[in-house]
């Protein structure tokens, strides 16, 4: 067989996609160019066609390997299971995650939070909060949001209410001068 013009076909077949070299080659007795398929594997990333090459397993980038874990995840409890973790889900629900998420980042790295996504990427708050958006546009979108005074009315109704027993009252801090 006179092999020509091989190119990686993708099928999907039951909503899974494969991949599937195509190779053109001349038939001597039929006289004319035919075309043969034979499977290379799964598809994995269909962009750049990368497939997992079949009957071998799936691999597995190195930074997928490594993940930081107990810091973020100390945190992250310690924040949950206290009077705070309830107060802070209260405050932009939909955004606990990113709060969560930020709140780590803080609590362990000094710097700028346009950094936060590629840190979160190798620590555990990446699989425990995985709605957190902390692309730096949205970070600062964030942020407008959690500066609103009704987030603050939402977190201290609910701060008071954890604190009281009620959902009213008032918070004050007694300076004492020596």
């Amino acid at each position: 067989m006179d092999f020509k013009n091989r190119k990686v076909k993708i099928k999907t077949i039951n909503g899974n996609n494969y991949a599937y070299d195509m190779i053109s080659y001349w038939d001597k007795e039929q006289k004319k160019y035919r075309k043969k398929s034979v499977y290379l594997g799964k598809i994995i990333d269909l962009e750049t066609k990368e497939y997992i090459p079949k009957g071998s397993r799936p691999i597995v980038s190195e930074s997928e390997l490594i993940l930081n874990f107990g810091d973020s995840y100390s945190i992250s409890k310690t924040v949950e299971n206290s009077v705070f973790g309830d107060c802070l889900k209260s405050v932009l629900p939909k955004h606990y995650d990113t709060l969560m998420s930020l709140v780590c980042y803080k609590l362990l790295k000094s710097s700028s939070m346009q950094y936060a996504q590629t840190w979160a990427n190798g620590n555990y708050v990446s699989k425990e909060y995985k709605k957190a958006d902390l692309s730096s546009q949205r970070i600062s979108d964030y942020l407008k949001k959690l500066g609103n005074e009704n987030a603050w009315r939402r977190f201290f109704k609910s701060y008071i209410g954890k604190l009281v027993g009620d959902k009213t009252g008032v918070i004050y801090r007694q300076y004492w001068a020596s």
